[in-house]
């Protein structure tokens, strides 16, 4: 695994966009309604099946919260996506996970004190030009590592304290 895989960071708004590294992410679907899922995580909310796969629904407000009470998150017409990401942890049970999103994700460059804009060709989950401002608190944003969040979630045998 390369170093910048193990730096990469995910931001999550809670009332906008996911903002992933454009590397991780696959594809976004439009949301369902869930199958179960077994994994015991308050985050995982559900799954869907991936690649004959089934891949967890991860909320990540949920990792925040201490009850497993939280109500999934709706923009105002109570629409989101799953944004369908790459697994970066090395011996995950799983390939690929998906997150909840309102609109499709930003892809920027993040790191511990900037966040920037990717420039790069349109794509269907994408945008070319992202502005963000930090310091209205408008679009805040929680920014916890990516692979901190996997280990958490997707604790194996291997990789368990």
């Amino acid at each position: 695994m390369s170093n910048s895989i193990n730096s990469l960071l995910i931001a999550y708004s809670p009332v906008d966009n996911v903002i992933v590294p454009g590397e991780l992410i696959e594809c976004i679907l439009p949301y369902a309604i869930p199958l179960p899922f077994s994994h015991p995580h308050r985050a995982v909310v559900g799954s869907l099946i991936y690649k004959k796969a089934k891949v967890p629904i991860v909320n990540l407000l949920n990792l925040q919260e201490q009850t497993y009470q939280v109500p999934l998150p709706k923009n105002s017409l109570g629409r989101y996506r799953l944004v369908m990401l790459s697994s970066i942890v090395e011996q995950s049970f799983c390939d690929h996970y998906a997150i909840i999103a309102y609109r499709p994700p930003m892809r920027l460059k993040v790191t511990t004190d900037n966040i920037t804009a990717i420039n790069s060709m349109p794509t269907p989950y994408s945008y070319n030009r992202v502005r963000l401002d930090l310091t209205t608190g408008k679009q805040q944003a929680y920014i916890p590592k990516l692979d901190v969040i996997e280990k958490e979630l997707f604790v194996t045998p291997n990789n368990a304290s």
